[in-house]
This record gives C-alpha cells, sequence and structure tokens, in this order.
C-alpha cells in the first residue's frame, strides 16, 4: 500500500511542474522557443522551488543541496554543450539526443561514484 503522506507529496509537486511547464508552453506560444529556452535555463524556478522545500524539511541540508546542485549543474551544461555540437554538426535529433543522453547518463554515475558520500541521509 502506497504511504498517504508519500501520495500527497507525489501529487503536489506533480500538479507544480505541470503548471510550470504549462506556462512554457503558453509562453513559448505566444513568444519563441529561443525565449522559452532562455527562460528555462535562466531562472532558477526548479532551484527555488526545492530549496524552499529542503529549508522547509532540514534546514542543515541547504549548503549540501545548493553545493550538489551547482556541481551536478556542469552536468547539464555538458549534456547541452554536447547536443548542441552534434545537432549543429549535422546529426538527426534522434540520434544526436541518444549519444547525448548515453554519455549524461556515464557522466551521471561517474559523478554519484565521485560525491555518493554527500548523497546520504
Amino acid at each position: 500500500m502506497i504511504n498517504k503522506n508519500l501520495a500527497l507529496t507525489f501529487l503536489k509537486n506533480f500538479l507544480m511542474a505541470g503548471l510550470t511547464i504549462g506556462l512554457y508552453s503558453i509562453i513559448m506560444e505566444v513568444s519563441t522557443p529561443e525565449f522559452v529556452g532562455f527562460l528555462h535555463g535562466a531562472l532558477p524556478i526548479t532551484l527555488t522551488y526545492l530549496l524552499v522545500l529542503t529549508y522547509i524539511n532540514d534546514k542543515k541540508r541547504v549548503t549540501n543541496f545548493i553545493y550538489i546542485t551547482g556541481l551536478s549543474s556542469l552536468l547539464w551544461i555538458s549534456f547541452l554543450i554536447i547536443l548542441y555540437i552534434l545537432l549543429r554538426n549535422g546529426q538527426s535529433l534522434s540520434v544526436s539526443y541518444g549519444i547525448t543522453l548515453v554519455l549524461f547518463i556515464i557522466l551521471c554515475f561517474i559523478f554519484y561514484n565521485i560525491f555518493k558520500k554527500d548523497f546520504r541521509k
């Protein structure tokens, strides 16, 4: 049986994420994909939301949360750079995304193994 608190947490956060994606979709319809990409990359909406949740639930972990988030942002930037280079050099979207995703997963695995002590409760 599913824990009612976990189900409620999932539902609340699912709705928040859905609202964010919905808002980005509306902005894309009245603007451009580039502008939405800029907003997504430049606005720390997800970070702010998770930072507040971390602060509310466990204030002592806020610093470590920001530290790991900053380091893992380098993985996200690597993902974007690799995807951009492949697309820019004429690879199809599916091939570019597939290659990038595999490399991203490998980098995440390496990152996790280096910093796994920081992931423990």
